[in-house]
């Protein structure tokens, strides 16, 4: 069943960070730099908060390495991707793909519901939702497709949106398994509906990584 007054926080906030976003994206250049910078900062600054809420100050330092590693990595491929010709188009087509995702995913978990995905990861995630949001980012695709070039084929391009639509599903469930071990429900309060930055940014962080890899190193030409 769907909770309206959590789905009402969730729309005002992506109507108003969406916006943003992709102003941030078109500009692009140093605000677009000092943007995935302060992403990196808030990021270490929740998952530290997260730990002293538990007491485990200790595992801050233990972990700093691969706390850094698992937010400036995707910040850098995030720059590294702006920085290419088709930087622009790229980063929209990611961004499309993991907020499609995650908006369908929730909708069809909701309504169809159905055994669980990860149930000692994520109890609420549902298969019926990750099979969702995966048709929902092949149906994107389907449009996307006609704004790339050559360089991929319409089967492949579907498939490979269907791709990205797992990864920022897996990194989902990466996300759900830290705050799982850490007892906690979000990572945060910062975004009303959807708790911390960690909580809405959770997919986009694989998700970014792997697409500098297809574009940015594997083919630079797909839009």
């Amino acid at each position: 069943m769907i909770d309206i007054s959590a789905l009402k926080k969730r729309v005002i906030s992506a109507a108003i960070l969406i916006p943003v976003t992709l102003i941030v994206v078109l500009i692009g250049g140093v605000l677009f730099n000092i943007f995935a910078a302060a992403i990196v900062v808030l990021l270490v600054s929740e998952y530290a908060m997260m730990l002293h809420k538990i007491n485990k100050s200790e595992l801050l330092k233990k972990s700093l390495p691969y706390l850094l590693a698992y937010t400036a990595l995707p910040a850098a491929a995030l720059v590294s991707l702006r920085n290419l010709d088709s930087g622009v188009e790229v980063i929209i087509y990611l961004l499309s793909i993991v907020w499609i995702t995650d908006t369908v995913a929730y909708f069809a978990g909701k309504n169809f519901g159905g055994p669980k995905l990860a149930p000692k990861i994520s109890p609420n995630k549902t298969i019926s939702g990750a099979v969702g949001g995966a048709l929902g980012a092949a149906v994107f695709g389907v449009f996307a497709y006609f704004l790339t070039s050559d360089a991929v084929t319409f089967y492949g391009f579907i498939m490979l949106s269907i791709f990205f639509s797992i990864i920022s599903q897996i990194g989902d469930l990466l996300e759900s398994y830290i705050k799982r071990r850490f007892e906690v429900k979000d990572s945060g309060d910062l975004i009303p509906g959807h708790g911390g930055l960690f909580d809405r940014l959770d997919g986009l962080l694989l998700v970014v990584v792997f697409g500098y890899l297809v574009f940015g190193i594997l083919n630079q030409n797909i839009f």
